[in-house]
C-alpha cells in the first residue's frame, strides 16, 4: 500500500479556492501545496484604494501598489492622494482594494 506525501491537500477540496498551479498536475495524481499557490490579486504599479480604519472612523484614498499581493497579504503602496505621497503597508482584501487598519 502506497502512501500519501504529507503534503496532500485531501481534507476539503474548498482548500484550492483562489489558488492557480504552478506546474502541470496530471489526471489522478494528488495535488499537493508546492504545486499551488495564491492568486495574485494585485499587481506592482495597480492604482488601489487604500481603505483606512481608526475605530469607528473608516476613510479611503487612492494608492499604488510597490509589489504584487495575494488576499491576506500584506504588501508596501504609496499614498497617492493628498500631499504626503508616503509609502505604507496595507493587507489586500481583493482585486484593487488594501486596508490600513490603524486600530491594530
Amino acid at each position: 500500500m502506497s502512501s500519501l506525501p504529507f503534503n496532500v491537500i485531501s481534507d476539503n477540496i474548498s482548500n484550492l479556492y483562489g489558488k492557480v498551479a504552478v506546474v502541470n498536475i496530471d489526471e489522478g495524481k494528488p495535488i499537493t501545496s508546492n504545486v499551488v499557490k495564491d492568486r495574485t490579486v494585485v499587481f506592482r504599479g495597480d492604482e488601489v484604494t487604500i481603505r483606512i480604519i481608526n475605530g469607528n472612523l473608516t476613510l479611503t484614498a487612492i494608492g499604488q501598489s510597490l509589489q504584487d499581493g495575494y488576499i491576506g497579504q500584506n504588501i508596501s503602496v504609496r499614498v497617492l492622494s493628498g500631499a504626503s505621497k508616503k509609502n505604507i503597508v496595507a493587507k489586500v482584501l481583493g482585486v484593487g482594494l488594501v486596508e490600513l487598519n490603524l486600530g491594530e
